[in-house]
Order: structure tokens, then C-alpha cells, then sequence
């Protein structure tokens, strides 16, 4: 897969944006010929590339949990594709229970700021447990200290009951 698009302003903060406003124009993908096909979700850095079908089940599922931004989708032909979105999950929230969970906490002193840092690191023998008084109703969200995705069973099933293609669940229980 190829991915241009017009250059992101302020790249450093964008995390710190409600939504994809940055880019200037609609981002454009062009698929390659004589590669395999878009699944219904692919990676694409820290955003996920993700096809019309996904897209409804997220704002059907977590409204709140995402943004999403339209793509022009080039087939190798030269014809106009099915509709695929960039999509974030932009709701964080700090519920992982420390003290229960197995992993590795690390802390560093910020450069910039002076101040700590926390990091957490999961490896093959960690597992997340939360409190889940601070998830409430969230079906989606990021942990402010791991580039890590969780969601709960309500997304997981909803995913699960459509056949999609590139999406990988991993339990919390075992990461």
C-alpha cells in the first residue's frame, strides 16, 4: 500500500487535535497493482485505514471513541475505489489499576519539562486490569501512558459478527 497525502501541519501536537482537521486537503491512497487487497482495517503509522463497513460499526458501537477522515482511494486501474477512512481513537482515559495489572511501569524525567514520565510496557507475560469506574460506558479508548488500544466486548462482538478482515483482539488478560 502507498499513502500520500498533503503534509500535516504541526505534526508534534496532533494528538492534542479533535479531529483530522490538520490536513489541508482529503488524503489520497493509491493501491498498488499486483499487491493484495485493502482488508477492512490496515496500520498505517499510529492511524488505522479503515473501510466503510468498519466505519459504521464504530459509530454505530462508540460514536464518541473516534474521528474519522474521508480518503480518495485510487485502484491500480486508475478507477475510484470503495470509501476508506483514516480513523482515530481520540478518547483516553487513565483507568488501568496498577497495583493489579502485570506489567512494566517505566518513568523517566522529561527533558523539556523537568517533570516525570510514565510509560507503560507490555510484554508477552503482561495482563490489564482496570477500574472500571472510570471506563463507564466507553467501548473504546487509549491509556495515556502506552500507545496501546483497548476496547471491551460490546466493540469486540460487534467486529467479530461481520466477517472483517485485518483486525487482530488480543484479551487484557494475556497481552
Amino acid at each position: 500500500m502507498d499513502f500520500l497525502s498533503p503534509p500535516i501541519e504541526r505534526t508534534a501536537i496532533y494528538k492534542k487535535w479533535s479531529s483530522f482537521g490538520y490536513f489541508k486537503e482529503k488524503p489520497k491512497i493509491f493501491e498498488k497493482k499486483g499487491r493484495r487487497l485493502f482488508r477492512d482495517m490496515e496500520s498505517y503509522g499510529s492511524f488505522w485505514l479503515i473501510s466503510q463497513r468498519l466505519k459504521h460499526i464504530f459509530e454505530r458501537t462508540d460514536p464518541q471513541g473516534f474521528v474519522f477522515a474521508a480518503c480518495d482511494f485510487m485502484q491500480a486501474d486508475g478507477s475510484r475505489g470503495a470509501p476508506y477512512f483514516l480513523c482515530d481513537v481520540v478518547r483516553t482515559i487513565d483507568a488501568l489499576d496498577e497495583e493489579k495489572s502485570r506489567l512494566w511501569i517505566e518513568t523517566r524525567k522529561n527533558r523539556e519539562t523537568g517533570e516525570e514520565d510514565k510509560r507503560y510496557i507490555f510484554s508477552n507475560f503482561s495482563n490489564a486490569v482496570f477500574r472500571e469506574n472510570r471506563i463507564r460506558s466507553a467501548h473504546i479508548f487509549r491509556t495515556p501512558y502506552a500507545p496501546v488500544v483497548f476496547c471491551d466486548d460490546t466493540l469486540r462482538d460487534a467486529c467479530c459478527g461481520e466477517n472483517l478482515t485485518g483486525l487482530l483482539f488480543v484479551s487484557a488478560e494475556n497481552l
